[in-house]
């Protein structure tokens, strides 16, 4: 009878151990992605968009991103965040210098967001200073930046998640004239 109550008791702890964890067995990595946008020529002064999106999202509390862009081709004019991050029970901060913008979010009350859809973070609305605008858009990672890099946390504030990036480009790619 010993044995059977033992033997219940570590088939309870081993299917709860499961259950907790079958959420993570099947979650990617996140990449966070801006997008490249060659053969795109614009004349100055121009408005264009840069949605930095995400694959996917386990169990997130709070988010940061660090944008670093080239500040003698554009500028950045606003942004809006992703339908998944507005409403009540948000925080969000910004600073925005010139070259750099940092976005931080997070929701109130222990919400965090699961998905495995690719879902928009943030959109970014640039403004080219120099007609045909060679711009690079860099998305700089905790490790180069350990206080104001991009971070993912959750589910709880201190637990950091790994995650990669795919830094983005615009471009016109004309040829020299004659």
């Amino acid at each position: 009878m010993k044995t059977r109550i033992i033997a219940l008791i570590i088939a309870t702890v081993g299917l709860a151990s499961i259950l907790l964890t079958y959420p993570f067995l099947f979650a990617q990595t996140t990449n966070f992605t801006l997008p490249t946008r060659s053969g795109t020529c614009l004349g100055k002064g121009a408005s264009f968009t840069m949605p930095l999106t995400v694959n996917e999202l386990t169990n997130v509390l709070a988010w940061q991103v660090n944008v670093t862009y080239t500040p003698v081709s554009v500028n950045l004019t606003s942004f809006t965040l992703g339908s998944s991050f507005t409403g009540s029970n948000v925080w969000t901060a910004s600073v925005n210098r010139t070259g750099t913008v940092i976005i931080g979010f997070t929701y109130e009350k222990g919400a965090t967001i699961t998905t495995t859809s690719t879902t928009t973070l943030v959109t970014f609305t640039f403004k080219t200073l120099v007609k045909n605008a060679a711009a690079s858009f860099h998305i700089v990672l905790s490790s180069e930046d350990s206080s104001s890099g991009t971070m993912l946390l959750g589910p709880m504030p201190t637990d950091t998640q790994t995650y990669t990036t795919t830094d983005g480009s615009l471009s016109c790619g004309l040829s020299p004239g004659p």
